[in-house]
Order: C-alpha cells, then sequence, then structure tokens
C-alpha cells in the first residue's frame, strides 16, 4: 500500500502541535511501559521489544491502541470537534514512532484510519484515505477548511459514515448531501447563516441516520423521515413542514433515543392534535430552548422516567405562567424532585418576571420558566420544591416592594421553608417591606423562613430601629429553637445593606451608625454595607469619608467622574 508521508516525518510537521498527545501519561499502562524500555535501540530505528506488550495477541493490542485514541463522535459534543479530529491523528502517529512493530500493525489496520479532516495538510488525508481500505470514514469540514478538501473527499461519498460540517456562509458543502448515501449514520450540519430555502436531505432517504443535528440548517420534512434516532438536534433549525405531528412521528418511531435538544426553532402546531403519550426509557437528556407555546405540547405528550439531564427555558408564552406550572409541567414534577434530591448542591433564584432552578456545579439541570404573575411561580415552589427540609439547597427569591402589597405573595413567603436568600431588588426604594417578612407578627414558635442565610436589600426607605428589633427578636426567641422538640440553632444571618451610588446623592445622615453596630453586636449576626461604586478597602467595612463639597465619598485616588 502506498505511503505518501515519509516513515520518518513526525505529525508535528502536518498538524498543529497538541501538548496533550506528547505526553506519555496520556498512554494505556502497557504503552507507556513500552516507551520507557525503548533504549538506545530507538535512536537507530529499531525498539527493544518488551515482553508485556508485544507478546500480547493482536486484537488485545488493537484495543490498547483504541483506547488511546479518543472518540471523534461523541453526539453530544458540539464543540472542539476540530481539536478532537487533531488529537486522533496527532496520536495515531505518535503511536506509529514507537516501533517498526506498531507501525505496521497501525498501516494495516483500516479501522484506524477513518477520520478526515479539513483542518489537516492533504496529504495527512490522503494517507488516511488510501490506509482506510473500505472501511467507514467519519469526515469533518471545519470552518477554515484548506481549499481543495471537497474535491479530495468526495470520491469517498459511498464510504462516509459521519458527516460532520462547521460551514462558512459561502460554503456549500450541504449540496452533497441531497442525493442517496446508505452509509450515513450520523449528520451534524452547521452554517454560520440561517439557509432560507430547505433541502431535500439524502434524497428523502433517511431511514439509517441515528443521530441528527441541525444547526441553521432547512431541510424538508415528510412523514416517517426518520426511525430509530438515538440523538436528534434541531438549532434554529425547521423547515418546510415541519409540525409537532411530525416531530411526535419521528419520537414515537425512535424508542432507544438518548438525547433530545430543540433550542429557537421554528416549529408550527399542527391542527390535529396528538393524544399520545410517547414514551422514551431511554433518554438521558431533553433540552427545550425558547420555543414559545411548542413547548407545552412536548411536556404534554413526552414520558422519559430515566432522563437525567434536563433543560428547559420559556418565553413568549401563550400560556399563562399558572397554566404552564400547573398543568405542562405536572407530568415531570415527580422527576424533578428526584433530580433535585440527587443533585449537588443545587439553586433556585425566583425573581418577579421569572424562575431558575438549576445545579451550578454540573451543567445539565436547569429549568428557566418566564413569568407573567408572582404568586403563581411561589404556590408552584412551595408545592414541587419546599416539601421537605433539603439539605444543600439554595433557594434565592428576589422581591419588589409591589408584589408585598398581594397578602397571598407575604403568606407564602412566610411559609417557605428551604429560603436561603432573601433579596430586594435593585430599584426599589422602599425596602422596610423586604425586612418586615421576618417579623414575629403571630409569635409563632416556628421561625418565619428558618433556612434564611443572607438578606440583601437597598439602604433606602429603611426604618433602622425597627430592623433591630425584628432581628434581636427573631434570634432571641429562636436560636435554640426546632420544630417538634430539641434544640436547633438558627443558621446565621448576613445582612447586607446596599448604599446607592453616589449619583443617586443619598445623605450619608440617613444611616444610623449606632444601631447598625448594635445588630452587629447580635450572635450570629453579620451586618455588612455595600457602598455600591465605591471600593471597598475591606469587607464590612463601616463608613467611609464623605465629601461634603463634591457629594460623593472621598477616597483618595479613586476617580468619580466616571459615574
Amino acid at each position: 500500500m502506498g505511503d505518501p508521508i515519509p516513515e520518518n516525518v513526525e505529525i508535528n510537521s502536518n498538524i498543529a502541535p497538541i501538548s496533550e498527545a506528547a505526553s506519555t501519561h496520556c498512554l494505556p499502562a502497557a504503552v507507556a511501559s513500552s516507551l520507557k524500555h525503548r533504549g538506545s535501540d530507538a535512536s537507530a530505528g529499531g525498539c527493544t521489544q518488551h515482553q508485556n506488550t508485544f507478546d500480547l495477541p493482536l486484537e488485545l493490542l488493537i484495543i490498547i491502541f483504541q483506547s488511546f485514541l479518543p472518540d471523534v463522535n461523541p453526539n453530544h459534543v458540539r464543540v472542539w470537534r476540530d481539536l478532537i479530529c487533531r488529537i486522533y491523528l496527532k496520536r495515531l502517529y505518535f503511536l506509529r514512532l514507537v516501533s517498526r512493530t506498531w507501525r505496521d500493525i497501525l498501516d494495516d489496520t483500516p479501522s484506524f484510519w477513518i477520520v478526515i479532516t479539513s483542518t489537516v495538510p492533504h496529504t495527512v488525508n490522503q494517507t488516511s484515505i488510501a490506509r482506510s481500505g473500505d472501511a467507514p470514514l467519519t469526515v469533518y469540514l471545519g470552518y477554515r477548511a484548506l481549499e481543495g478538501f471537497t474535491e479530495l473527499v468526495l470520491p469517498t461519498r459511498h464510504r462516509w459514515k459521519v458527516v460532520w460540517t462547521n460551514e462558512h456562509y459561502k460554503s456549500k458543502f450541504w449540496e452533497y448531501l441531497t442525493s442517496p448515501a446508505p452509509m450515513i449514520e450520523t449528520v451534524h450540519l452547521e452554517r454560520r447563516s440561517t439557509t432560507s430555502d430547505g433541502f431535500n436531505l439524502l434524497g428523502g432517504e433517511t431511514h439509517n441516520i441515528r443521530n441528527l443535528d441541525l444547526h441553521k440548517i432547512q431541510i424538508q420534512w415528510g412523514p416517517s423521515m426518520f426511525r430509530g434516532l438515538k440523538h436528534l438536534g434541531l438549532f434554529e433549525s425547521g423547515g418546510e413542514g415541519l409540525t409537532t405531528d411530525l416531530i411526535f412521528d419521528v419520537l414515537a418511531n425512535s424508542p432507544d433515543l438518548e438525547y433530545l435538544t430543540f433550542a429557537f426553532s421554528e416549529i408550527q402546531v399542527s391542527a390535529t392534535s396528538f393524544f399520545h403519550p410517547i414514551s422514551l426509557p431511554r433518554l438521558h437528556s431533553l433540552a427545550l430552548k425558547d420555543l414559545g407555546n411548542v413547548v407545552c405540547h412536548f411536556l404534554c405528550h413526552i414520558e422519559a422516567p430515566n432522563c437525567r439531564m434536563i433543560e428547559i427555558t420559556t418565553y413568549h408564552l401563550e400560556a399563562t405562567t399558572n397554566e404552564f406550572l400547573e398543568e405542562h409541567f405536572e407530568p415531570f414534577e415527580s422527576l424533578f424532585r428526584e433530580l433535585h434530591t440527587k443533585s449537588r448542591n443545587p439553586k433556585i433564584h425566583v425573581k418577579p418576571d421569572c424562575m431558575e432552578w438549576y445545579e451550578p456545579r454540573r451543567p445539565g439541570f436547569r429549568i428557566y420558566a418566564s413569568s407573567d404573575s408572582f404568586p403563581p411561580m411561589l404556590r408552584w415552589i412551595e408545592r414541587v420544591v419546599d416539601w421537605a427540609d433539603l439539605e444543600g439547597l439554595e433557594m434565592e427569591i428576589e422581591i419588589a416592594g409591589t408584589v408585598l402589597q398581594d397578602p397571598e405573595v407575604t403568606s407564602i413567603l412566610r411559609r417557605l421553608r428551604n429560603v436561603t436568600k432573601l433579596s430586594a431588588c435593585r430599584d426599589d426604594n422602599n425596602s422596610q417591606g423586604t425586612i418586615r417578612l421576618l417579623s414575629d407578627l403571630d409569635h409563632n414558635p416556628i421561625p418565619v423562613l428558618p433556612s434564611l442565610k443572607v438578606l440583601h436589600f437597598v439602604y433606602q426607605g429603611v426604618i433602622p430601629e425597627e430592623m433591630l428589633q425584628i432581628v434581636r427578636t427573631r434570634f432571641a426567641a429562636h436560636l435554640n429553637h426546632q420544630e417538634g422538640g430539641g434544640p436547633r440553632k438558627l443558621p446565621d444571618l448576613e445582612i447586607i445593606a446596599d448604599i446607592p451610588s453616589p449619583v443617586s446623592l443619598m445623605p450619608i445622615k440617613s444611616l444610623d451608625f449606632a444601631v447598625i453596630t448594635q445588630i452587629r453586636s447580635i450572635a450570629g449576626v453579620r451586618f455588612t454595607l455595600n457602598w455600591l461604586g465605591v471600593p471597598r478597602e475591606e469587607d464590612g467595612m463601616l463608613a467611609v469619608v464623605w465629601d461634603d463639597e463634591r457629594g460623593v465619598p472621598h477616597l483618595e485616588g479613586y476617580r468619580y467622574d466616571s459615574y
């Protein structure tokens, strides 16, 4: 078999350096051991054969080599595909340098030479094509493809198994996918700008496709186009005739589907309703992003009991917040609770116009819902999330003074047990209502907001003496109380008071430093003044020198003319 690349030429001269592949700690144990025992014979073109490696059966040695090469087809990963392909090739050529025996094994095994990428010189791809024999190919077309790449790979079209493109807007590589190609199982088409006209993918012969990702690509949809999919993703894609019924038909015929993502795509709601629930027992990842009212149809028809990664974002819903949360989210509520209990330090952030429930340290579990009403969100939080004392939960509720005028809002907030942070909106000119939520109006033996750790508000419209009395009473009455008897220490409370920036010209005399000092003296309470727009020399500083002439705090070396 021909060898377009000289045997003594390292892949470094043809592919951009990747330091990761050059380190022996990335190698399997048997490979690393052999490298350490190469000795001086390596410089002469040979290699001391290490007993533990070269006595292995050929099939086992090939498996060891494969474990060293990265997976170039992770269906759920779309970033750094070019980097993965180059790492694959670099490691492959790195293995060839170990010994002639290894080189011969690699060169005579077609399955190692299946990666064809537009970001390496043509000589590298020509070598891969020649050595791959009749093996199915993975073809990657990057954004910065070398000229002549298309002409090089088109003769191998009958062998394409995976086609992955990330195209410039002038490129039309997708046009080569308009006629049948029976070996293709994975199609990922991505463009920098959305195509206006849909094209006929593989001439309509798409039943062999198992993984489909379309990014800003429109195709012509029809009944029963796809069956047996394992991965389906549409990003700003749709096409002629894409309706909810067509999507449900694809899902119903793909019981082994593992990943499902629809984001910013135009999907028309069918005139006829699809009534049958669709069971997807193998679905691990579900993402529905900004689909408008279409998201409600998906949530009502999909059953995914084993899903572990959920991301749902909603904007511009026709349904009210109450309808969406009470009706369309209901089938997933038990799953949400299960995912919540298994998450590490989950967080819930509720604002007057939206709600977000996610896991900060492990992307995957995220629910975002816009809102046209605050009370329905609080009712849903109380019923679905606040049903037990959940260790590690961070729940932040951000409120405006206007919503506290609703007695239902105040009543629900005072009943919540898992709120760890209570914040007043930055533009709230009267934060006293937020502080009063902590007051023990009914002398209830159970403290209000018993998990609260942070109280954050704007120091405007605040009555210092009342705040002191509320905080002092809270800690004096409930410091050692627990529901059902027994000692229970309230968590320490950090009070953060934002002082408006100098442009607001808040009078410094409105701060009662004597009261602030008394609040700081309460055991378990930390009081911090946060001077917005002013750099703090250290956390928790009590005051700054005020410049009466300029009406701003005086800090040497700091400029205020940028405000």
